[in-house]
C-alpha cells in the first residue's frame, strides 16, 4: 500500500495478499521502487472487485476482517484535505535571539560551573575526547552518558554540579544512549554488547553479546530489556547468522531480543529484516519500532510474535498515542521531503497523513553514513502531548492538532543541508530542543513563542534531557551542558523519548536533596577525583576574621589557611557562603611564593576562572549567597592562604543591628586508619559532633561604631570579651568556636530620647 508517498506491505496470510492487490493496483503509476513517493489515488472499481473475488476463498471470519480492511484502506487512499497554514511563519530569532551562555572554557576531563540570567546555575563538563555525544540520561540526581562512537567509556556526573562521579569501561566501544530502571543503567555498545551497570557505583552487573554492529539503544519495561541487533554466530536465539562485522546491510541478518533485567538472560529472539532505528518503543503488551529499511513493526511483548509489519519508508522511531502510531516517513521522487504518517496500533492500517515538508538532507536510509551514521541518527520523530503533535521537521518546529491542522510553525534556520535540529522534549508548558547552530531553545507549547534561548557555541544534534528544572544537552564536540532554566516542576523527560519505554514522561520522581553549593563555612575542595588513599579536599587549618562596623554597614575581612595533603600538582575550588546581598570587594590567593588576585566581574560575564599566566583570576558568584574561586596548578604540599573581603548592610530588628558569620564546621577529611582504604571517588570524611573540639583555630574580632550609643552586646552562641570605648566597642572571641554554631552578634542601640550622629570613614 502506498499512501502519501509511503509504501505499505502487510505480512501474513492470504487475506493480506488480497488487500495488497486491492490497494497497490489502485495507486497511479504502479508500485514503483521501494521508498519513493507518489500521490495517493482512488482504487479503480475493477481492481477492487478482482480483489474481492479472491477474498471469497477465505473463511467467513477472515472475509469479514478483510472487508473491514478494504473499507479502511479505501478511505486512507483518498487525498487529505489541505490544512490552513498560519501566515505568521516566523524565525525564532526574530523575537528573541539566543544569548551567549557564559560558560567558561573547560579542558578535557574537567567541569566548569557558572551562573547566568541573574542567579541561575549552570555547568559544562568536557569529556576526555571531542566526540559527538548522544542524549544524556537522568536518574536520582545523576547524569549518565557514553563518551562517543569511538570511546570505550561510560560516565556519571552529579546533575547539579556537573562533577564526575564515576566512569566505567565499555570495552566493546561506542556506548549508546542509556535507559535507567531499577537502579540499573542499561546501554548497548556499537560493537556487539549490551551492559547493565549499577547506577550508584558504576559496577558492572551483567553484560551480554548481542551482535556486531549495534546501532540502537535498548528499552526497558516491567523487568525486561528489549533490543534489536545483528545476528551472528554468538547472538542469542539460534537464528542462522548472515554476514557479520563492520558496515550495514549486505547480506546481514537481524534479530530482536528480550532479556531479563535482573541478569541479562535472553527470553526470546525473533528475526527482523533490518536493524532498529533509534530505539524500540514499549506500550503495554506490544513493542513497536522502525528499522533502517524504513519498516515499522509491532511485536507481542510476551513472545516476540510479529503482529504486523509495514513498509512505509519510515525516517523516525514511532510515537504511540491512544490507538495510533505516529511516524515520520520520507519521499524521494522529485525532491526529498518528509511528512508524518498515522497508523492504527492494532493492525497498522494508514489512518491519515500530514503535509509534507522539504528535507534536502534526507538520505536513502538512516544508516546511509555507515554504522557511525546509524548509531548517531536522530530523525524528525513526532511527539504527542495533550492531544497535540510537536515536531522539528525540515527547518521548522511545528505544532498540529490530531487532524493534522497546523496550530503554529516557527523557522529556526535557513541552512537545511543537514538535519538541523534534534527531536524535541515536550515537558509541561515548554518544548525544548537543540540545533546544529549551537542554540538551545525553550518554546511555549501553546503559541510557539520563545520562552528562552541560549547559544552554547557548539552544535547540538541529540535530544536534550529535562529533569527538575534543569536541561541537559550534549554536543557534537564532547561537551555536556547542565543549565537551570526553571523551577523543579519542569520535569519528566529523563532520557531519550522521556522514559525507559521511550514514549512519554518519567513520573513519580523527586528532586535530589538540594545540593545548593552552599558550604557551611569557607571550604576548599579538590576538583578531580582523589587517588587511592588521598583526601577528598584541603583540610582547613585556621580562620581569621575581622569585622569593622560603621553605622549600619559591616566590612568583613576573612583569611583562611588550608593544608595541602597532595604530593602532586592539583586544582581546587574555594567556596565561601557570603550573606545574601553582600558585595565582595576583593580576594587574594597565596600558595608558596605565588600570589593571585581575583578580578571581580558582573554576574554572567564571561571569563576564565583562573589564569596562572597573568596571576589574575575571576571570582564567580555561583548563586546569590555563594562565591567560588578556582585555584589552579597548586604545587605539591604547598599550603593555600585565601583572603576575602566583602561588605554587607546589617539587618535592623527590635532596636538592634544583627551580624552573623558562618562558622558551623563542615565534614572534616581524614586519612584512612589501620585496615581502612579510600576507594577512588569516596574520600573518608567525618562530621564533627557538637561536643567535639575543632581541629582548626578560629580568631574573630569586631570593631563597632554605630554612630549612636551602644546599649548592649549579645552573642547567644559564643563567649566573647567586650571592651567599651564610648560609643565604640571591640569584641573578640573568648573561646574556641563551637563546631555546630555560626557566630551571631546583636548590637543594641538607642535610648529613650532621639539622637543625631554623623559617621564618616
Amino acid at each position: 500500500m502506498r499512501v502519501g508517498g509511503a509504501m505499505t506491505r502487510r505480512r501474513g496470510g492470504g487475506v493480506y495478499e488480497a488487500l495488497i492487490l486491492v490497494i497497490s493496483m489502485g495507486c497511479a503509476g504502479g508500485s514503483g521502487p521501494r521508498g519513493h513517493a507518489s500521490a495517493p489515488g482512488e482504487p479503480t472499481p475493477s481492481r477492487i472487485e478482482e480483489a474481492r473475488s479472491r477474498v471469497l476463498s477465505l473463511t467467513i471470519e477472515e472475509t469479514i476482517e478483510a472487508a473491514e480492511e478494504v473499507a479502511l484502506l479505501r478511505g486512507a487512499a483518498e487525498a487529505a484535505p489541505e490544512s490552513q497554514v498560519p501566515a505568521d511563519v516566523l524565525a525564532l530569532a526574530s523575537r528573541l535571539s539566543p544569548r551567549a551562555l557564559p560558560a567558561p572554557a573547560a579542558r578535557p576531563g574537567m567541569t566548569e560551573s557558572f551562573t547566568f540570567d541573574g542567579y541561575r546555575r549552570g555547568w559544562l563538563a568536557r569529556l576526555p575526547a571531542a566526540h559527538a555525544l548522544l542524549t544524556p540520561a537522568y536518574a536520582d540526581g545523576k547524569i549518565y552518558l557514553g563518551g562517543g562512537f569511538s570511546s570505550s567509556a561510560f560516565f556519571a556526573y552529579d546533575a547539579r554540579s556537573g562533577q564526575p562521579l564515576w566512569s566505567v569501561a565499555a570495552p566493546a566501544g561506542g556506548p549508546s544512549a542509556a535507559v535507567i530502571e531499577d537502579d540499573k543503567v542499561v546501554f548497548n555498545t556499537e560493537s556487539c554488547t549490551i551492559y547493565a551497570i549499577d547506577a550508584h557505583t558504576g559496577r558492572r552487573v551483567w553484560e551480554r553479546w548481542l551482535g556486531d554492529p549495534l546501532m540502537s539503544q535498548p528499552a526497558v519495561y516491567d523487568g525486561m530489556v528489549y533490543s534489536g541487533h545483528v545476528i551472528d554466530a554468538r547472538s542469542p536465539g539460534r537464528i542462522r547468522p548472515g554476514s557479520t562485522g563492520w558496515g550495514a546491510g549486505g547480506g546481514r541478518r537481524y534479530g530482536f531480543t528480550a532479556l531479563r533485567m535482573r541478569d541479562g538472560r535472553p527470553r526470546w529472539t525473533r528475526p527482523i529484516d533490518a536493524d532498529v532505528m533509534n530505539a524500540p518503543v514499549v506500550d503495554g503488551g506490544s513493542i513497536y519500532f522502525s528499522t533502517m529499511d524504513g519498516d515499522v513493526y509491532r511485536l507481542d511483548r510476551r513472545n516476540g510474535r510479529v503482529r504486523w509489519h509495514e513498509e512505509v519508508g519510515a525516517t523516525s522511531a514511532p510515537w504511540l498515542h491512544d490507538d495510533e502510531v505516529h511516524v515520520t516517513v520520507g519521499e524521494r521522487e522529485e525532491a526529498s521531503r518528509e511528512r508524518t504518517l498515522v497508523l492504527g496500533q492494532r493492525r497498522g492500517e494508514v489512518l491519515r497523513h500530514f503535509d509534507a515538508v522539504d528535507a534536502p538532507f534526507l538520505a536513502a536510509r538512516a544508516d546511509a553514513g555507515g554504522v557511525r551514521g546509524g548509531w548517531s541518527y536522530e530523525g524528525s520523530r513526532p511527539t504527542v502531548r495533550a492531544g497535540r503533535m510537536y515536531q522539528t521537521i525540515g527547518n521548522e518546529v511545528q505544532a498540529r492538532n490530531m487532524n493534522g491542522d497546523l496550530l503554529w510553525r516557527r523557522a529556526y534556520t535557513e541552512d537545511a543541508s543537514t538535519r538541523p535540529a534534534s527531536s524535541p522534549a515536550v515537558v509541561g508548558s515548554q518544548l525544548i530542543f537543540g540545533t546544529r547552530e549551537g542554540h538551545l531553545y525553550g518554546l511555549d507549547v501553546d503559541t510557539g513563542l520563545t520562552a528562552w534561548a541560549w547559544d552554547v557555541g557548539e552544535p547540538i544534534a541529540a535530544q536534550p534531557t529535562v529533569a527538575h528544572g534543569w536541561v541537559y544537552a550534549s554536543t557534537t564536540q564532547g561537551g555536556v551542558y547542565g543549565v537551570e532554566v526553571a523551577d523543579p516542576t519542569l520535569d519528566g523527560w529523563h532520557m531519550w523519548g522521556g522514559s525507559a519505554t521511550h514514549n512519554g514522561l518519567t513520573t513519580g520522581t523527586t528532586p535530589p536533596l538540594e545540593y545548593t553549593g552552599r558550604p557551611s563555612e569557607g571550604t576548599m575542595r579538590l576538583d578531580d577525583e582523589p587517588n587511592l588513599g588521598e583526601l577528598g579536599g584541603f583540610p582547613i587549618q585556621s580562620t581569621d576574621v575581622h569585622v569593622s562596623v560603621t553605622g549600619f554597614v559591616a566590612h568583613v575581612r576573612v583569611q583562611q589557611t588550608f593544608g595541602n595533603p597532595y604530593e602532586r600538582p592539583v586544582e581546587g575550588s574555594y567556596l565561601f557562603p557570603v550573606p545574601e546581598g553582600a558585595a565582595v570587594d576583593g580576594m587574594e590567593i597565596r600558595s608558596g611564593e605565588r600570589v593571585v588576585r581575583a578580578e571581580i566581574q558582573p554576574v554572567g560575564a564571561r571569563g576564565d576562572a583562573g589564569d596562572s599566566a597573568n596571576e589574575r583570576a575571576v571570582l564567580v558568584q555561583e548563586r546569590p549567597d555563594v562565591f567560588r574561586q578556582t585555584v589552579r596548578d597548586i604545587p605539591p604540599s604547598d599550603a593555600v592562604q585565601i583572603t576575602l573581603e566583602y561588605t554587607q548592610v546589617l539587618r535592623y530588628e527590635d532596636g538592634a543591628y544583627h551580624f552573623a558569620f558562618p562558622l558551623r564546621a563542615g565534614p572534616r577529611y581524614r586519612r584512612a586508619g589501620a585496615g581502612e582504604i579510600n576507594p577512588p571517588g569516596t574520600p573518608l570524611e567525618e562530621e564533627l559532633e557538637a561536643t567535639d573540639p575543632r581541629p582548626d583555630t578560629v580568631r574573630l574580632t569586631v570593631d563597632a561604631d554605630l554612630g549612636a550609643e551602644l546599649s548592649d552586646v549579645e552573642t547567644p552562641h559564643h563567649e566573647v570579651d567586650v571592651e567599651r570605648r564610648g560609643r565604640r566597642a571591640h569584641i573578640s572571641l573568648a573561646e574556641q568556636a563551637r563546631p555546630d554554631r555560626d557566630f551571631a552578634l546583636r548590637l543594641a542601640v538607642g535610648s529613650e530620647r532621639p539622637e543625631v550622629a554623623v559617621v564618616a570613614k
